[in-house]
């Protein structure tokens, strides 16, 4: 049951990142931020992160676990998915050259400076790591 949370969460993390990839790419186009949307964005996540923790009788290493995946999953696919909405929008792929490995410059996000494409990468190893600990 662990590796199918586990799992879901993977695939969770990955479409979090092409929503955001799209919403940050319309969003961008239209306006001006008008408050910082991570907020919402990190209580949703967390919600779904105890949820999933919930159904495996709340393992605090699976919980640990899907924590520390969640960036190299959903910045891997946020990056990607810009780099493709780029290139078709205006013909170019300068933005995110990198794609899975690439790193935001311009986030509002708190994490963003921490969450470098080495930091990402450790800490999906940590939490593979700890799945074996379950």
């Amino acid at each position: 049951m662990i590796y199918i949370i586990f799992s879901i969460w993977c695939l969770y993390s990955i479409t979090e990142g092409i929503r955001d990839g799209l919403f940050y790419h319309h969003y961008n186009l239209r306006s001006k931020r008008l408050f910082n949307e991570h907020i919402i964005f990190t209580i949703q996540r967390t919600i779904m992160c105890f949820i999933l923790s919930y159904l495996s009788d709340f393992n605090i290493l699976l919980f640990l676990s899907l924590l520390l995946n969640f960036s190299f999953f959903h910045n891997g696919s946020y990056y990607t998915m810009r780099n493709i909405l780029n290139k078709k929008t205006y013909n170019y792929d300068n933005l995110y050259k990198k794609k899975w490995f690439a790193q935001s410059t311009t986030s509002s996000s708190f994490w963003t400076k921490y969450m470098t494409p080495i930091n990402r990468t450790i800490l999906f190893i940590i939490s593979i790591g700890l799945l074996f600990f379950i």
